[in-house]
């Protein structure tokens, strides 16, 4: 079989394309045998088509291969076609006129390329592919199929293909002939591991290199193996393999004993003990728990009961660290969050995370630490405690006036406030939507209290460009008040249950008969308690055309848990909606500022709230 036409050498698709152009139906009956998996072995239906074959990429853009030198062999459905030549004015298809296929049925195709080679065939790959042909359909396109290039003339264990690439001679084994290039068998155990990744091997030798596939795991570790292409002698320098797992090199040997020597073959064997393994390290990444830590923070970790080394803060508030020299095996690793200047604790997370050879992570989310240690034992976490290293009552940030008696009804007196309670506390901290919120109203923003030891009386006045209410049930995205209190002034990270709640009042006016107010979630009790009583009223002022909304909540003592004399947790925070829809902003009295995201914490932490005493 000679075929010497003329082809040029292209880039085409990574499989086998088989184009059928119909040119003719052939007629007959209609029956046809089926196979029991469905494939058709028989049909007297067949048609005569142009057959087309287009030149793997694998051939197409391998080195040294001559492509004018090329033909392709068919056989179709276990008959041989013979060989086919290449497409005039297409050098990258091979065709044939007037081929019988099998019309209404699955095809199979099995095609072997051949190079014209030193007056030789020389068999490059073979592709198998089958296809379904309709009968009258044109162009019919097969777009399945593998290439397999295990084809091996000489017996060296070098593919033809690959000797070609690389430019030695398929037809001869160098390792059979005096003076000729010599090659190499590596062979490798490598350390048993565990690893954290699949493990893979690279191979250097005499200035070239590549990586050693694993078809295999025996022996004492995974077991490795690769014939290197053929060298000359004078690329007999030592043999040097580096072990990488995830991309990262975790051991490697350098054997100067074992060299290439001679022209014949070589094996090349390394045991698991020729393998230095690196210094394993593990990765440690940890977002801190959102929170006003007050003071400056360092993170460390410690693995088991000795230290592991200090975090450093990346990005935001992400801190991590690498570290090194870690045997494999389960290990402890406890993160903790503690006061820079005086190394109190504020909190801790714990994990257990088992060290393989190769790279090792561990992440810490805020869910992870704990923040109920209690230095001074008075019953605060050391992060919402003012005096964390100083047992007994923490000063108070404002103390409440008391009064002999307070008696009025602000609906029949339009709203007057009742005798002694003043508004001289700016809730001036923007918590939520800093960029829209218009500070001309920030003194506008106030409230004020007194007590006359059976109810706590508060009053809130708030400035608006106008009220809104349409938010139906989630009144928290109108424009309204909250007031939180901690009764005992536990202040833990989470409501209690027992004394701590958050109620909401919507900026309406009670005389109207709207009016509502609802406990906020995690509050001691779903309902408000006997013996509350609100009243909101917001009114225009006709010179500048804002509004000022102004709330008046009677809190019972008894049943908020709040004991005169005794300190006890309080917030106070303003809704605003300036345009319906969702709130625009939230700023509260005690709860700290944002500073580049929007913050919220008192809703889902008491620790948050300020300290009031009721002199």
């Amino acid at each position: 079989m000679t075929h010497n036409r003329p082809m040029y050498r292209i880039s085409v698709w990574l499989f086998l394309l088989l184009t059928l152009s119909l040119s003719a139906c052939g007629g007959g009956g209609s029956s046809s045998s089926s196979s029991s998996s469905g494939s058709v072995i028989a049909d007297d239906s067949p048609t005569s088509a142009r057959l087309r074959v287009v030149v793997p990429e694998a051939i197409a853009t391998a080195d040294n291969v001559i492509q004018s030198q090329l033909y392709v062999s068919v056989t179709l459905n276990g008959t041989a076609l013979g060989d086919f030549a290449a497409e005039a004015g297409d050098t990258s298809v091979f065709s044939r006129d007037g081929v019988s296929l099998q019309g209404d049925a699955v095809n199979t195709f099995v095609i072997v390329w051949y190079e014209k080679y030193d007056g030789r065939e020389l068999a490059l790959g073979k592709v198998s592919a089958s296809q379904f042909v309709a009968m009258g359909e044109t162009p019919v396109t097969v777009d399945g199929g593998s290439f397999n290039k295990a084809y091996d003339a000489d017996n060296d264990g070098f593919y033809n293909l690959d000797e070609r690439t690389g430019g030695t001679d398929p037809f001869v084994s160098p390792d059979s002939t005096a003076g000729g290039n010599p090659s190499l068998i590596i062979k490798a155990w490598i350390p048993s591991g565990p690893y954290t990744a699949t493990p893979t091997l690279k191979w250097k030798w005499g200035g070239k290199g590549g990586e050693i596939e694993q078809p295999s795991n025996t022996g004492a570790g995974p077991y490795f193996q690769v014939n290197i292409p053929n060298r000359s002698v004078g690329d007999s320098g030592g043999i040097e393999l580096r072990l990488m797992v995830g991309g990262q090199q975790v051991a490697d040997t350098v054997t100067g004993s074992k060299k290439l020597t001679h022209s014949g073959g070589n094996v090349a064997e390394f045991t698991a003990n020729d393998f230095k393994l690196k210094e394993i390290k593990l990765s440690v990444a940890a977002s801190l728990p959102d929170r006003d830590y007050r003071d400056p923070v360092r993170v460390r970790a410690l693995i088991g009961d000795s230290e592991g080394g200090e975090l450093e803060l990346d990005s935001g508030n992400r801190y991590s660290t690498t570290l090194g020299k870690q045997s494999t095996g389960k290990k402890q690793l406890t993160l903790e969050i503690r006061r820079a200047n005086d190394d109190l604790l504020w909190a801790s997370a714990q994990k257990e995370v088992y060290v393989k050879v190769g790279p090792n992570s561990l992440s810490f989310a805020e869910a992870d630490f704990d923040f109920s240690y209690d230095e001074d034992g008075d019953g605060m976490a050391n992060i919402n405690d003012p005096s964390p290293l100083v047992a007994g009552e923490p000063e108070p940030d404002l103390v409440i006036e008391a009064v002999e008696s307070v008696s009025y009804d602000p609906v029949e007196s339009e709203g007057r406030a009742p005798s002694g309670i003043s508004t001289p506390n700016r809730i001036e901290n923007v918590m939520i939507g800093a960029d829209v919120y218009e500070e001309v109203f920030d003194s506008f923003d106030l409230w004020g209290a007194v007590h006359d030891g059976e109810y706590l009386y508060v009053r809130v006045s708030s400035a608006d460009t106008q009220p809104w209410s349409d938010s139906g049930d989630d009144i928290w995205h109108d424009d309204a008040i909250e007031i939180y209190w901690d009764g005992n002034n536990s202040k833990g990270n989470t409501y209690d249950g027992v004394d701590d709640a958050r109620i909401i009042i919507p900026a309406e006016d009670r005389s109207s008969g709207q009016a509502r107010a609802m406990m906020g979630a995690n509050s001691f009790t779903t309902e408000v308690p006997d013996g509350f009583w609100w009243f909101s009223k917001c009114s225009k002022d006709s010179d500048f055309g804002t509004w000022t909304c102004d709330y008046w909540v009677t809190i019972p003592l008894k049943a908020a848990g709040i004991t005169v004399g005794k300190p006890f947790g309080f917030d106070v925070h303003i809704h605003d909606d300036d345009d319906g829809g969702k709130r625009d902003s939230k700023r509260g009295w005690y709860h700290p500022a944002s500073s580049g995201k929007d913050i919220d914490y008192t809703p889902v932490n008491p620790s948050y709230m300020g300290t009031l005493v009721l002199e």
